[in-house]
């Protein structure tokens, strides 16, 4: 079954390395392109999907990127998260997620 996850995500770096563009289509989908586009050192297919993932980022999935950015060490995700959260202070306190939040889920290992 992880091959199939495998086949999608590398035809995704073939259309981005022959094509000149990435299919994104959900947020799921650019994390694993770009976890895949920093394993390859390919810094601009990175880029494009750290963009494609600061613009889907909000109050409703700040915990997720958090996670993400740390899970895969992605500084620039994170930065623009705890930007947000400082920013948007209120609304973030007032999710469930951030009441449930260890500081385990969030540090790197």
């Amino acid at each position: 079954m992880h091959y199939i996850f495998y086949l999608q995500v590398f035809r995704k770096v073939l259309d981005y390395l022959f094509r000149g563009r990435v299919p994104l289509s959900s947020i799921e989908d650019a994390w694993k392109v770009k976890l895949a586009a920093k394993r390859f050192q390919l810094t601009d297919l990175e880029d494009l999907c750290s963009k494609f993932l600061k613009y889907r980022l909000d109050a409703s999935n700040l915990i997720t990127f958090l996670r993400n950015s740390t899970k895969y060490d992605a500084p620039d995700i994170k930065e623009v998260v705890i930007s947000r959260f400082t920013k948007d202070a209120n609304n973030v306190m007032t999710n469930d997620q951030v009441k449930m939040l260890k500081p385990t889920s969030i540090e790197k290992s």
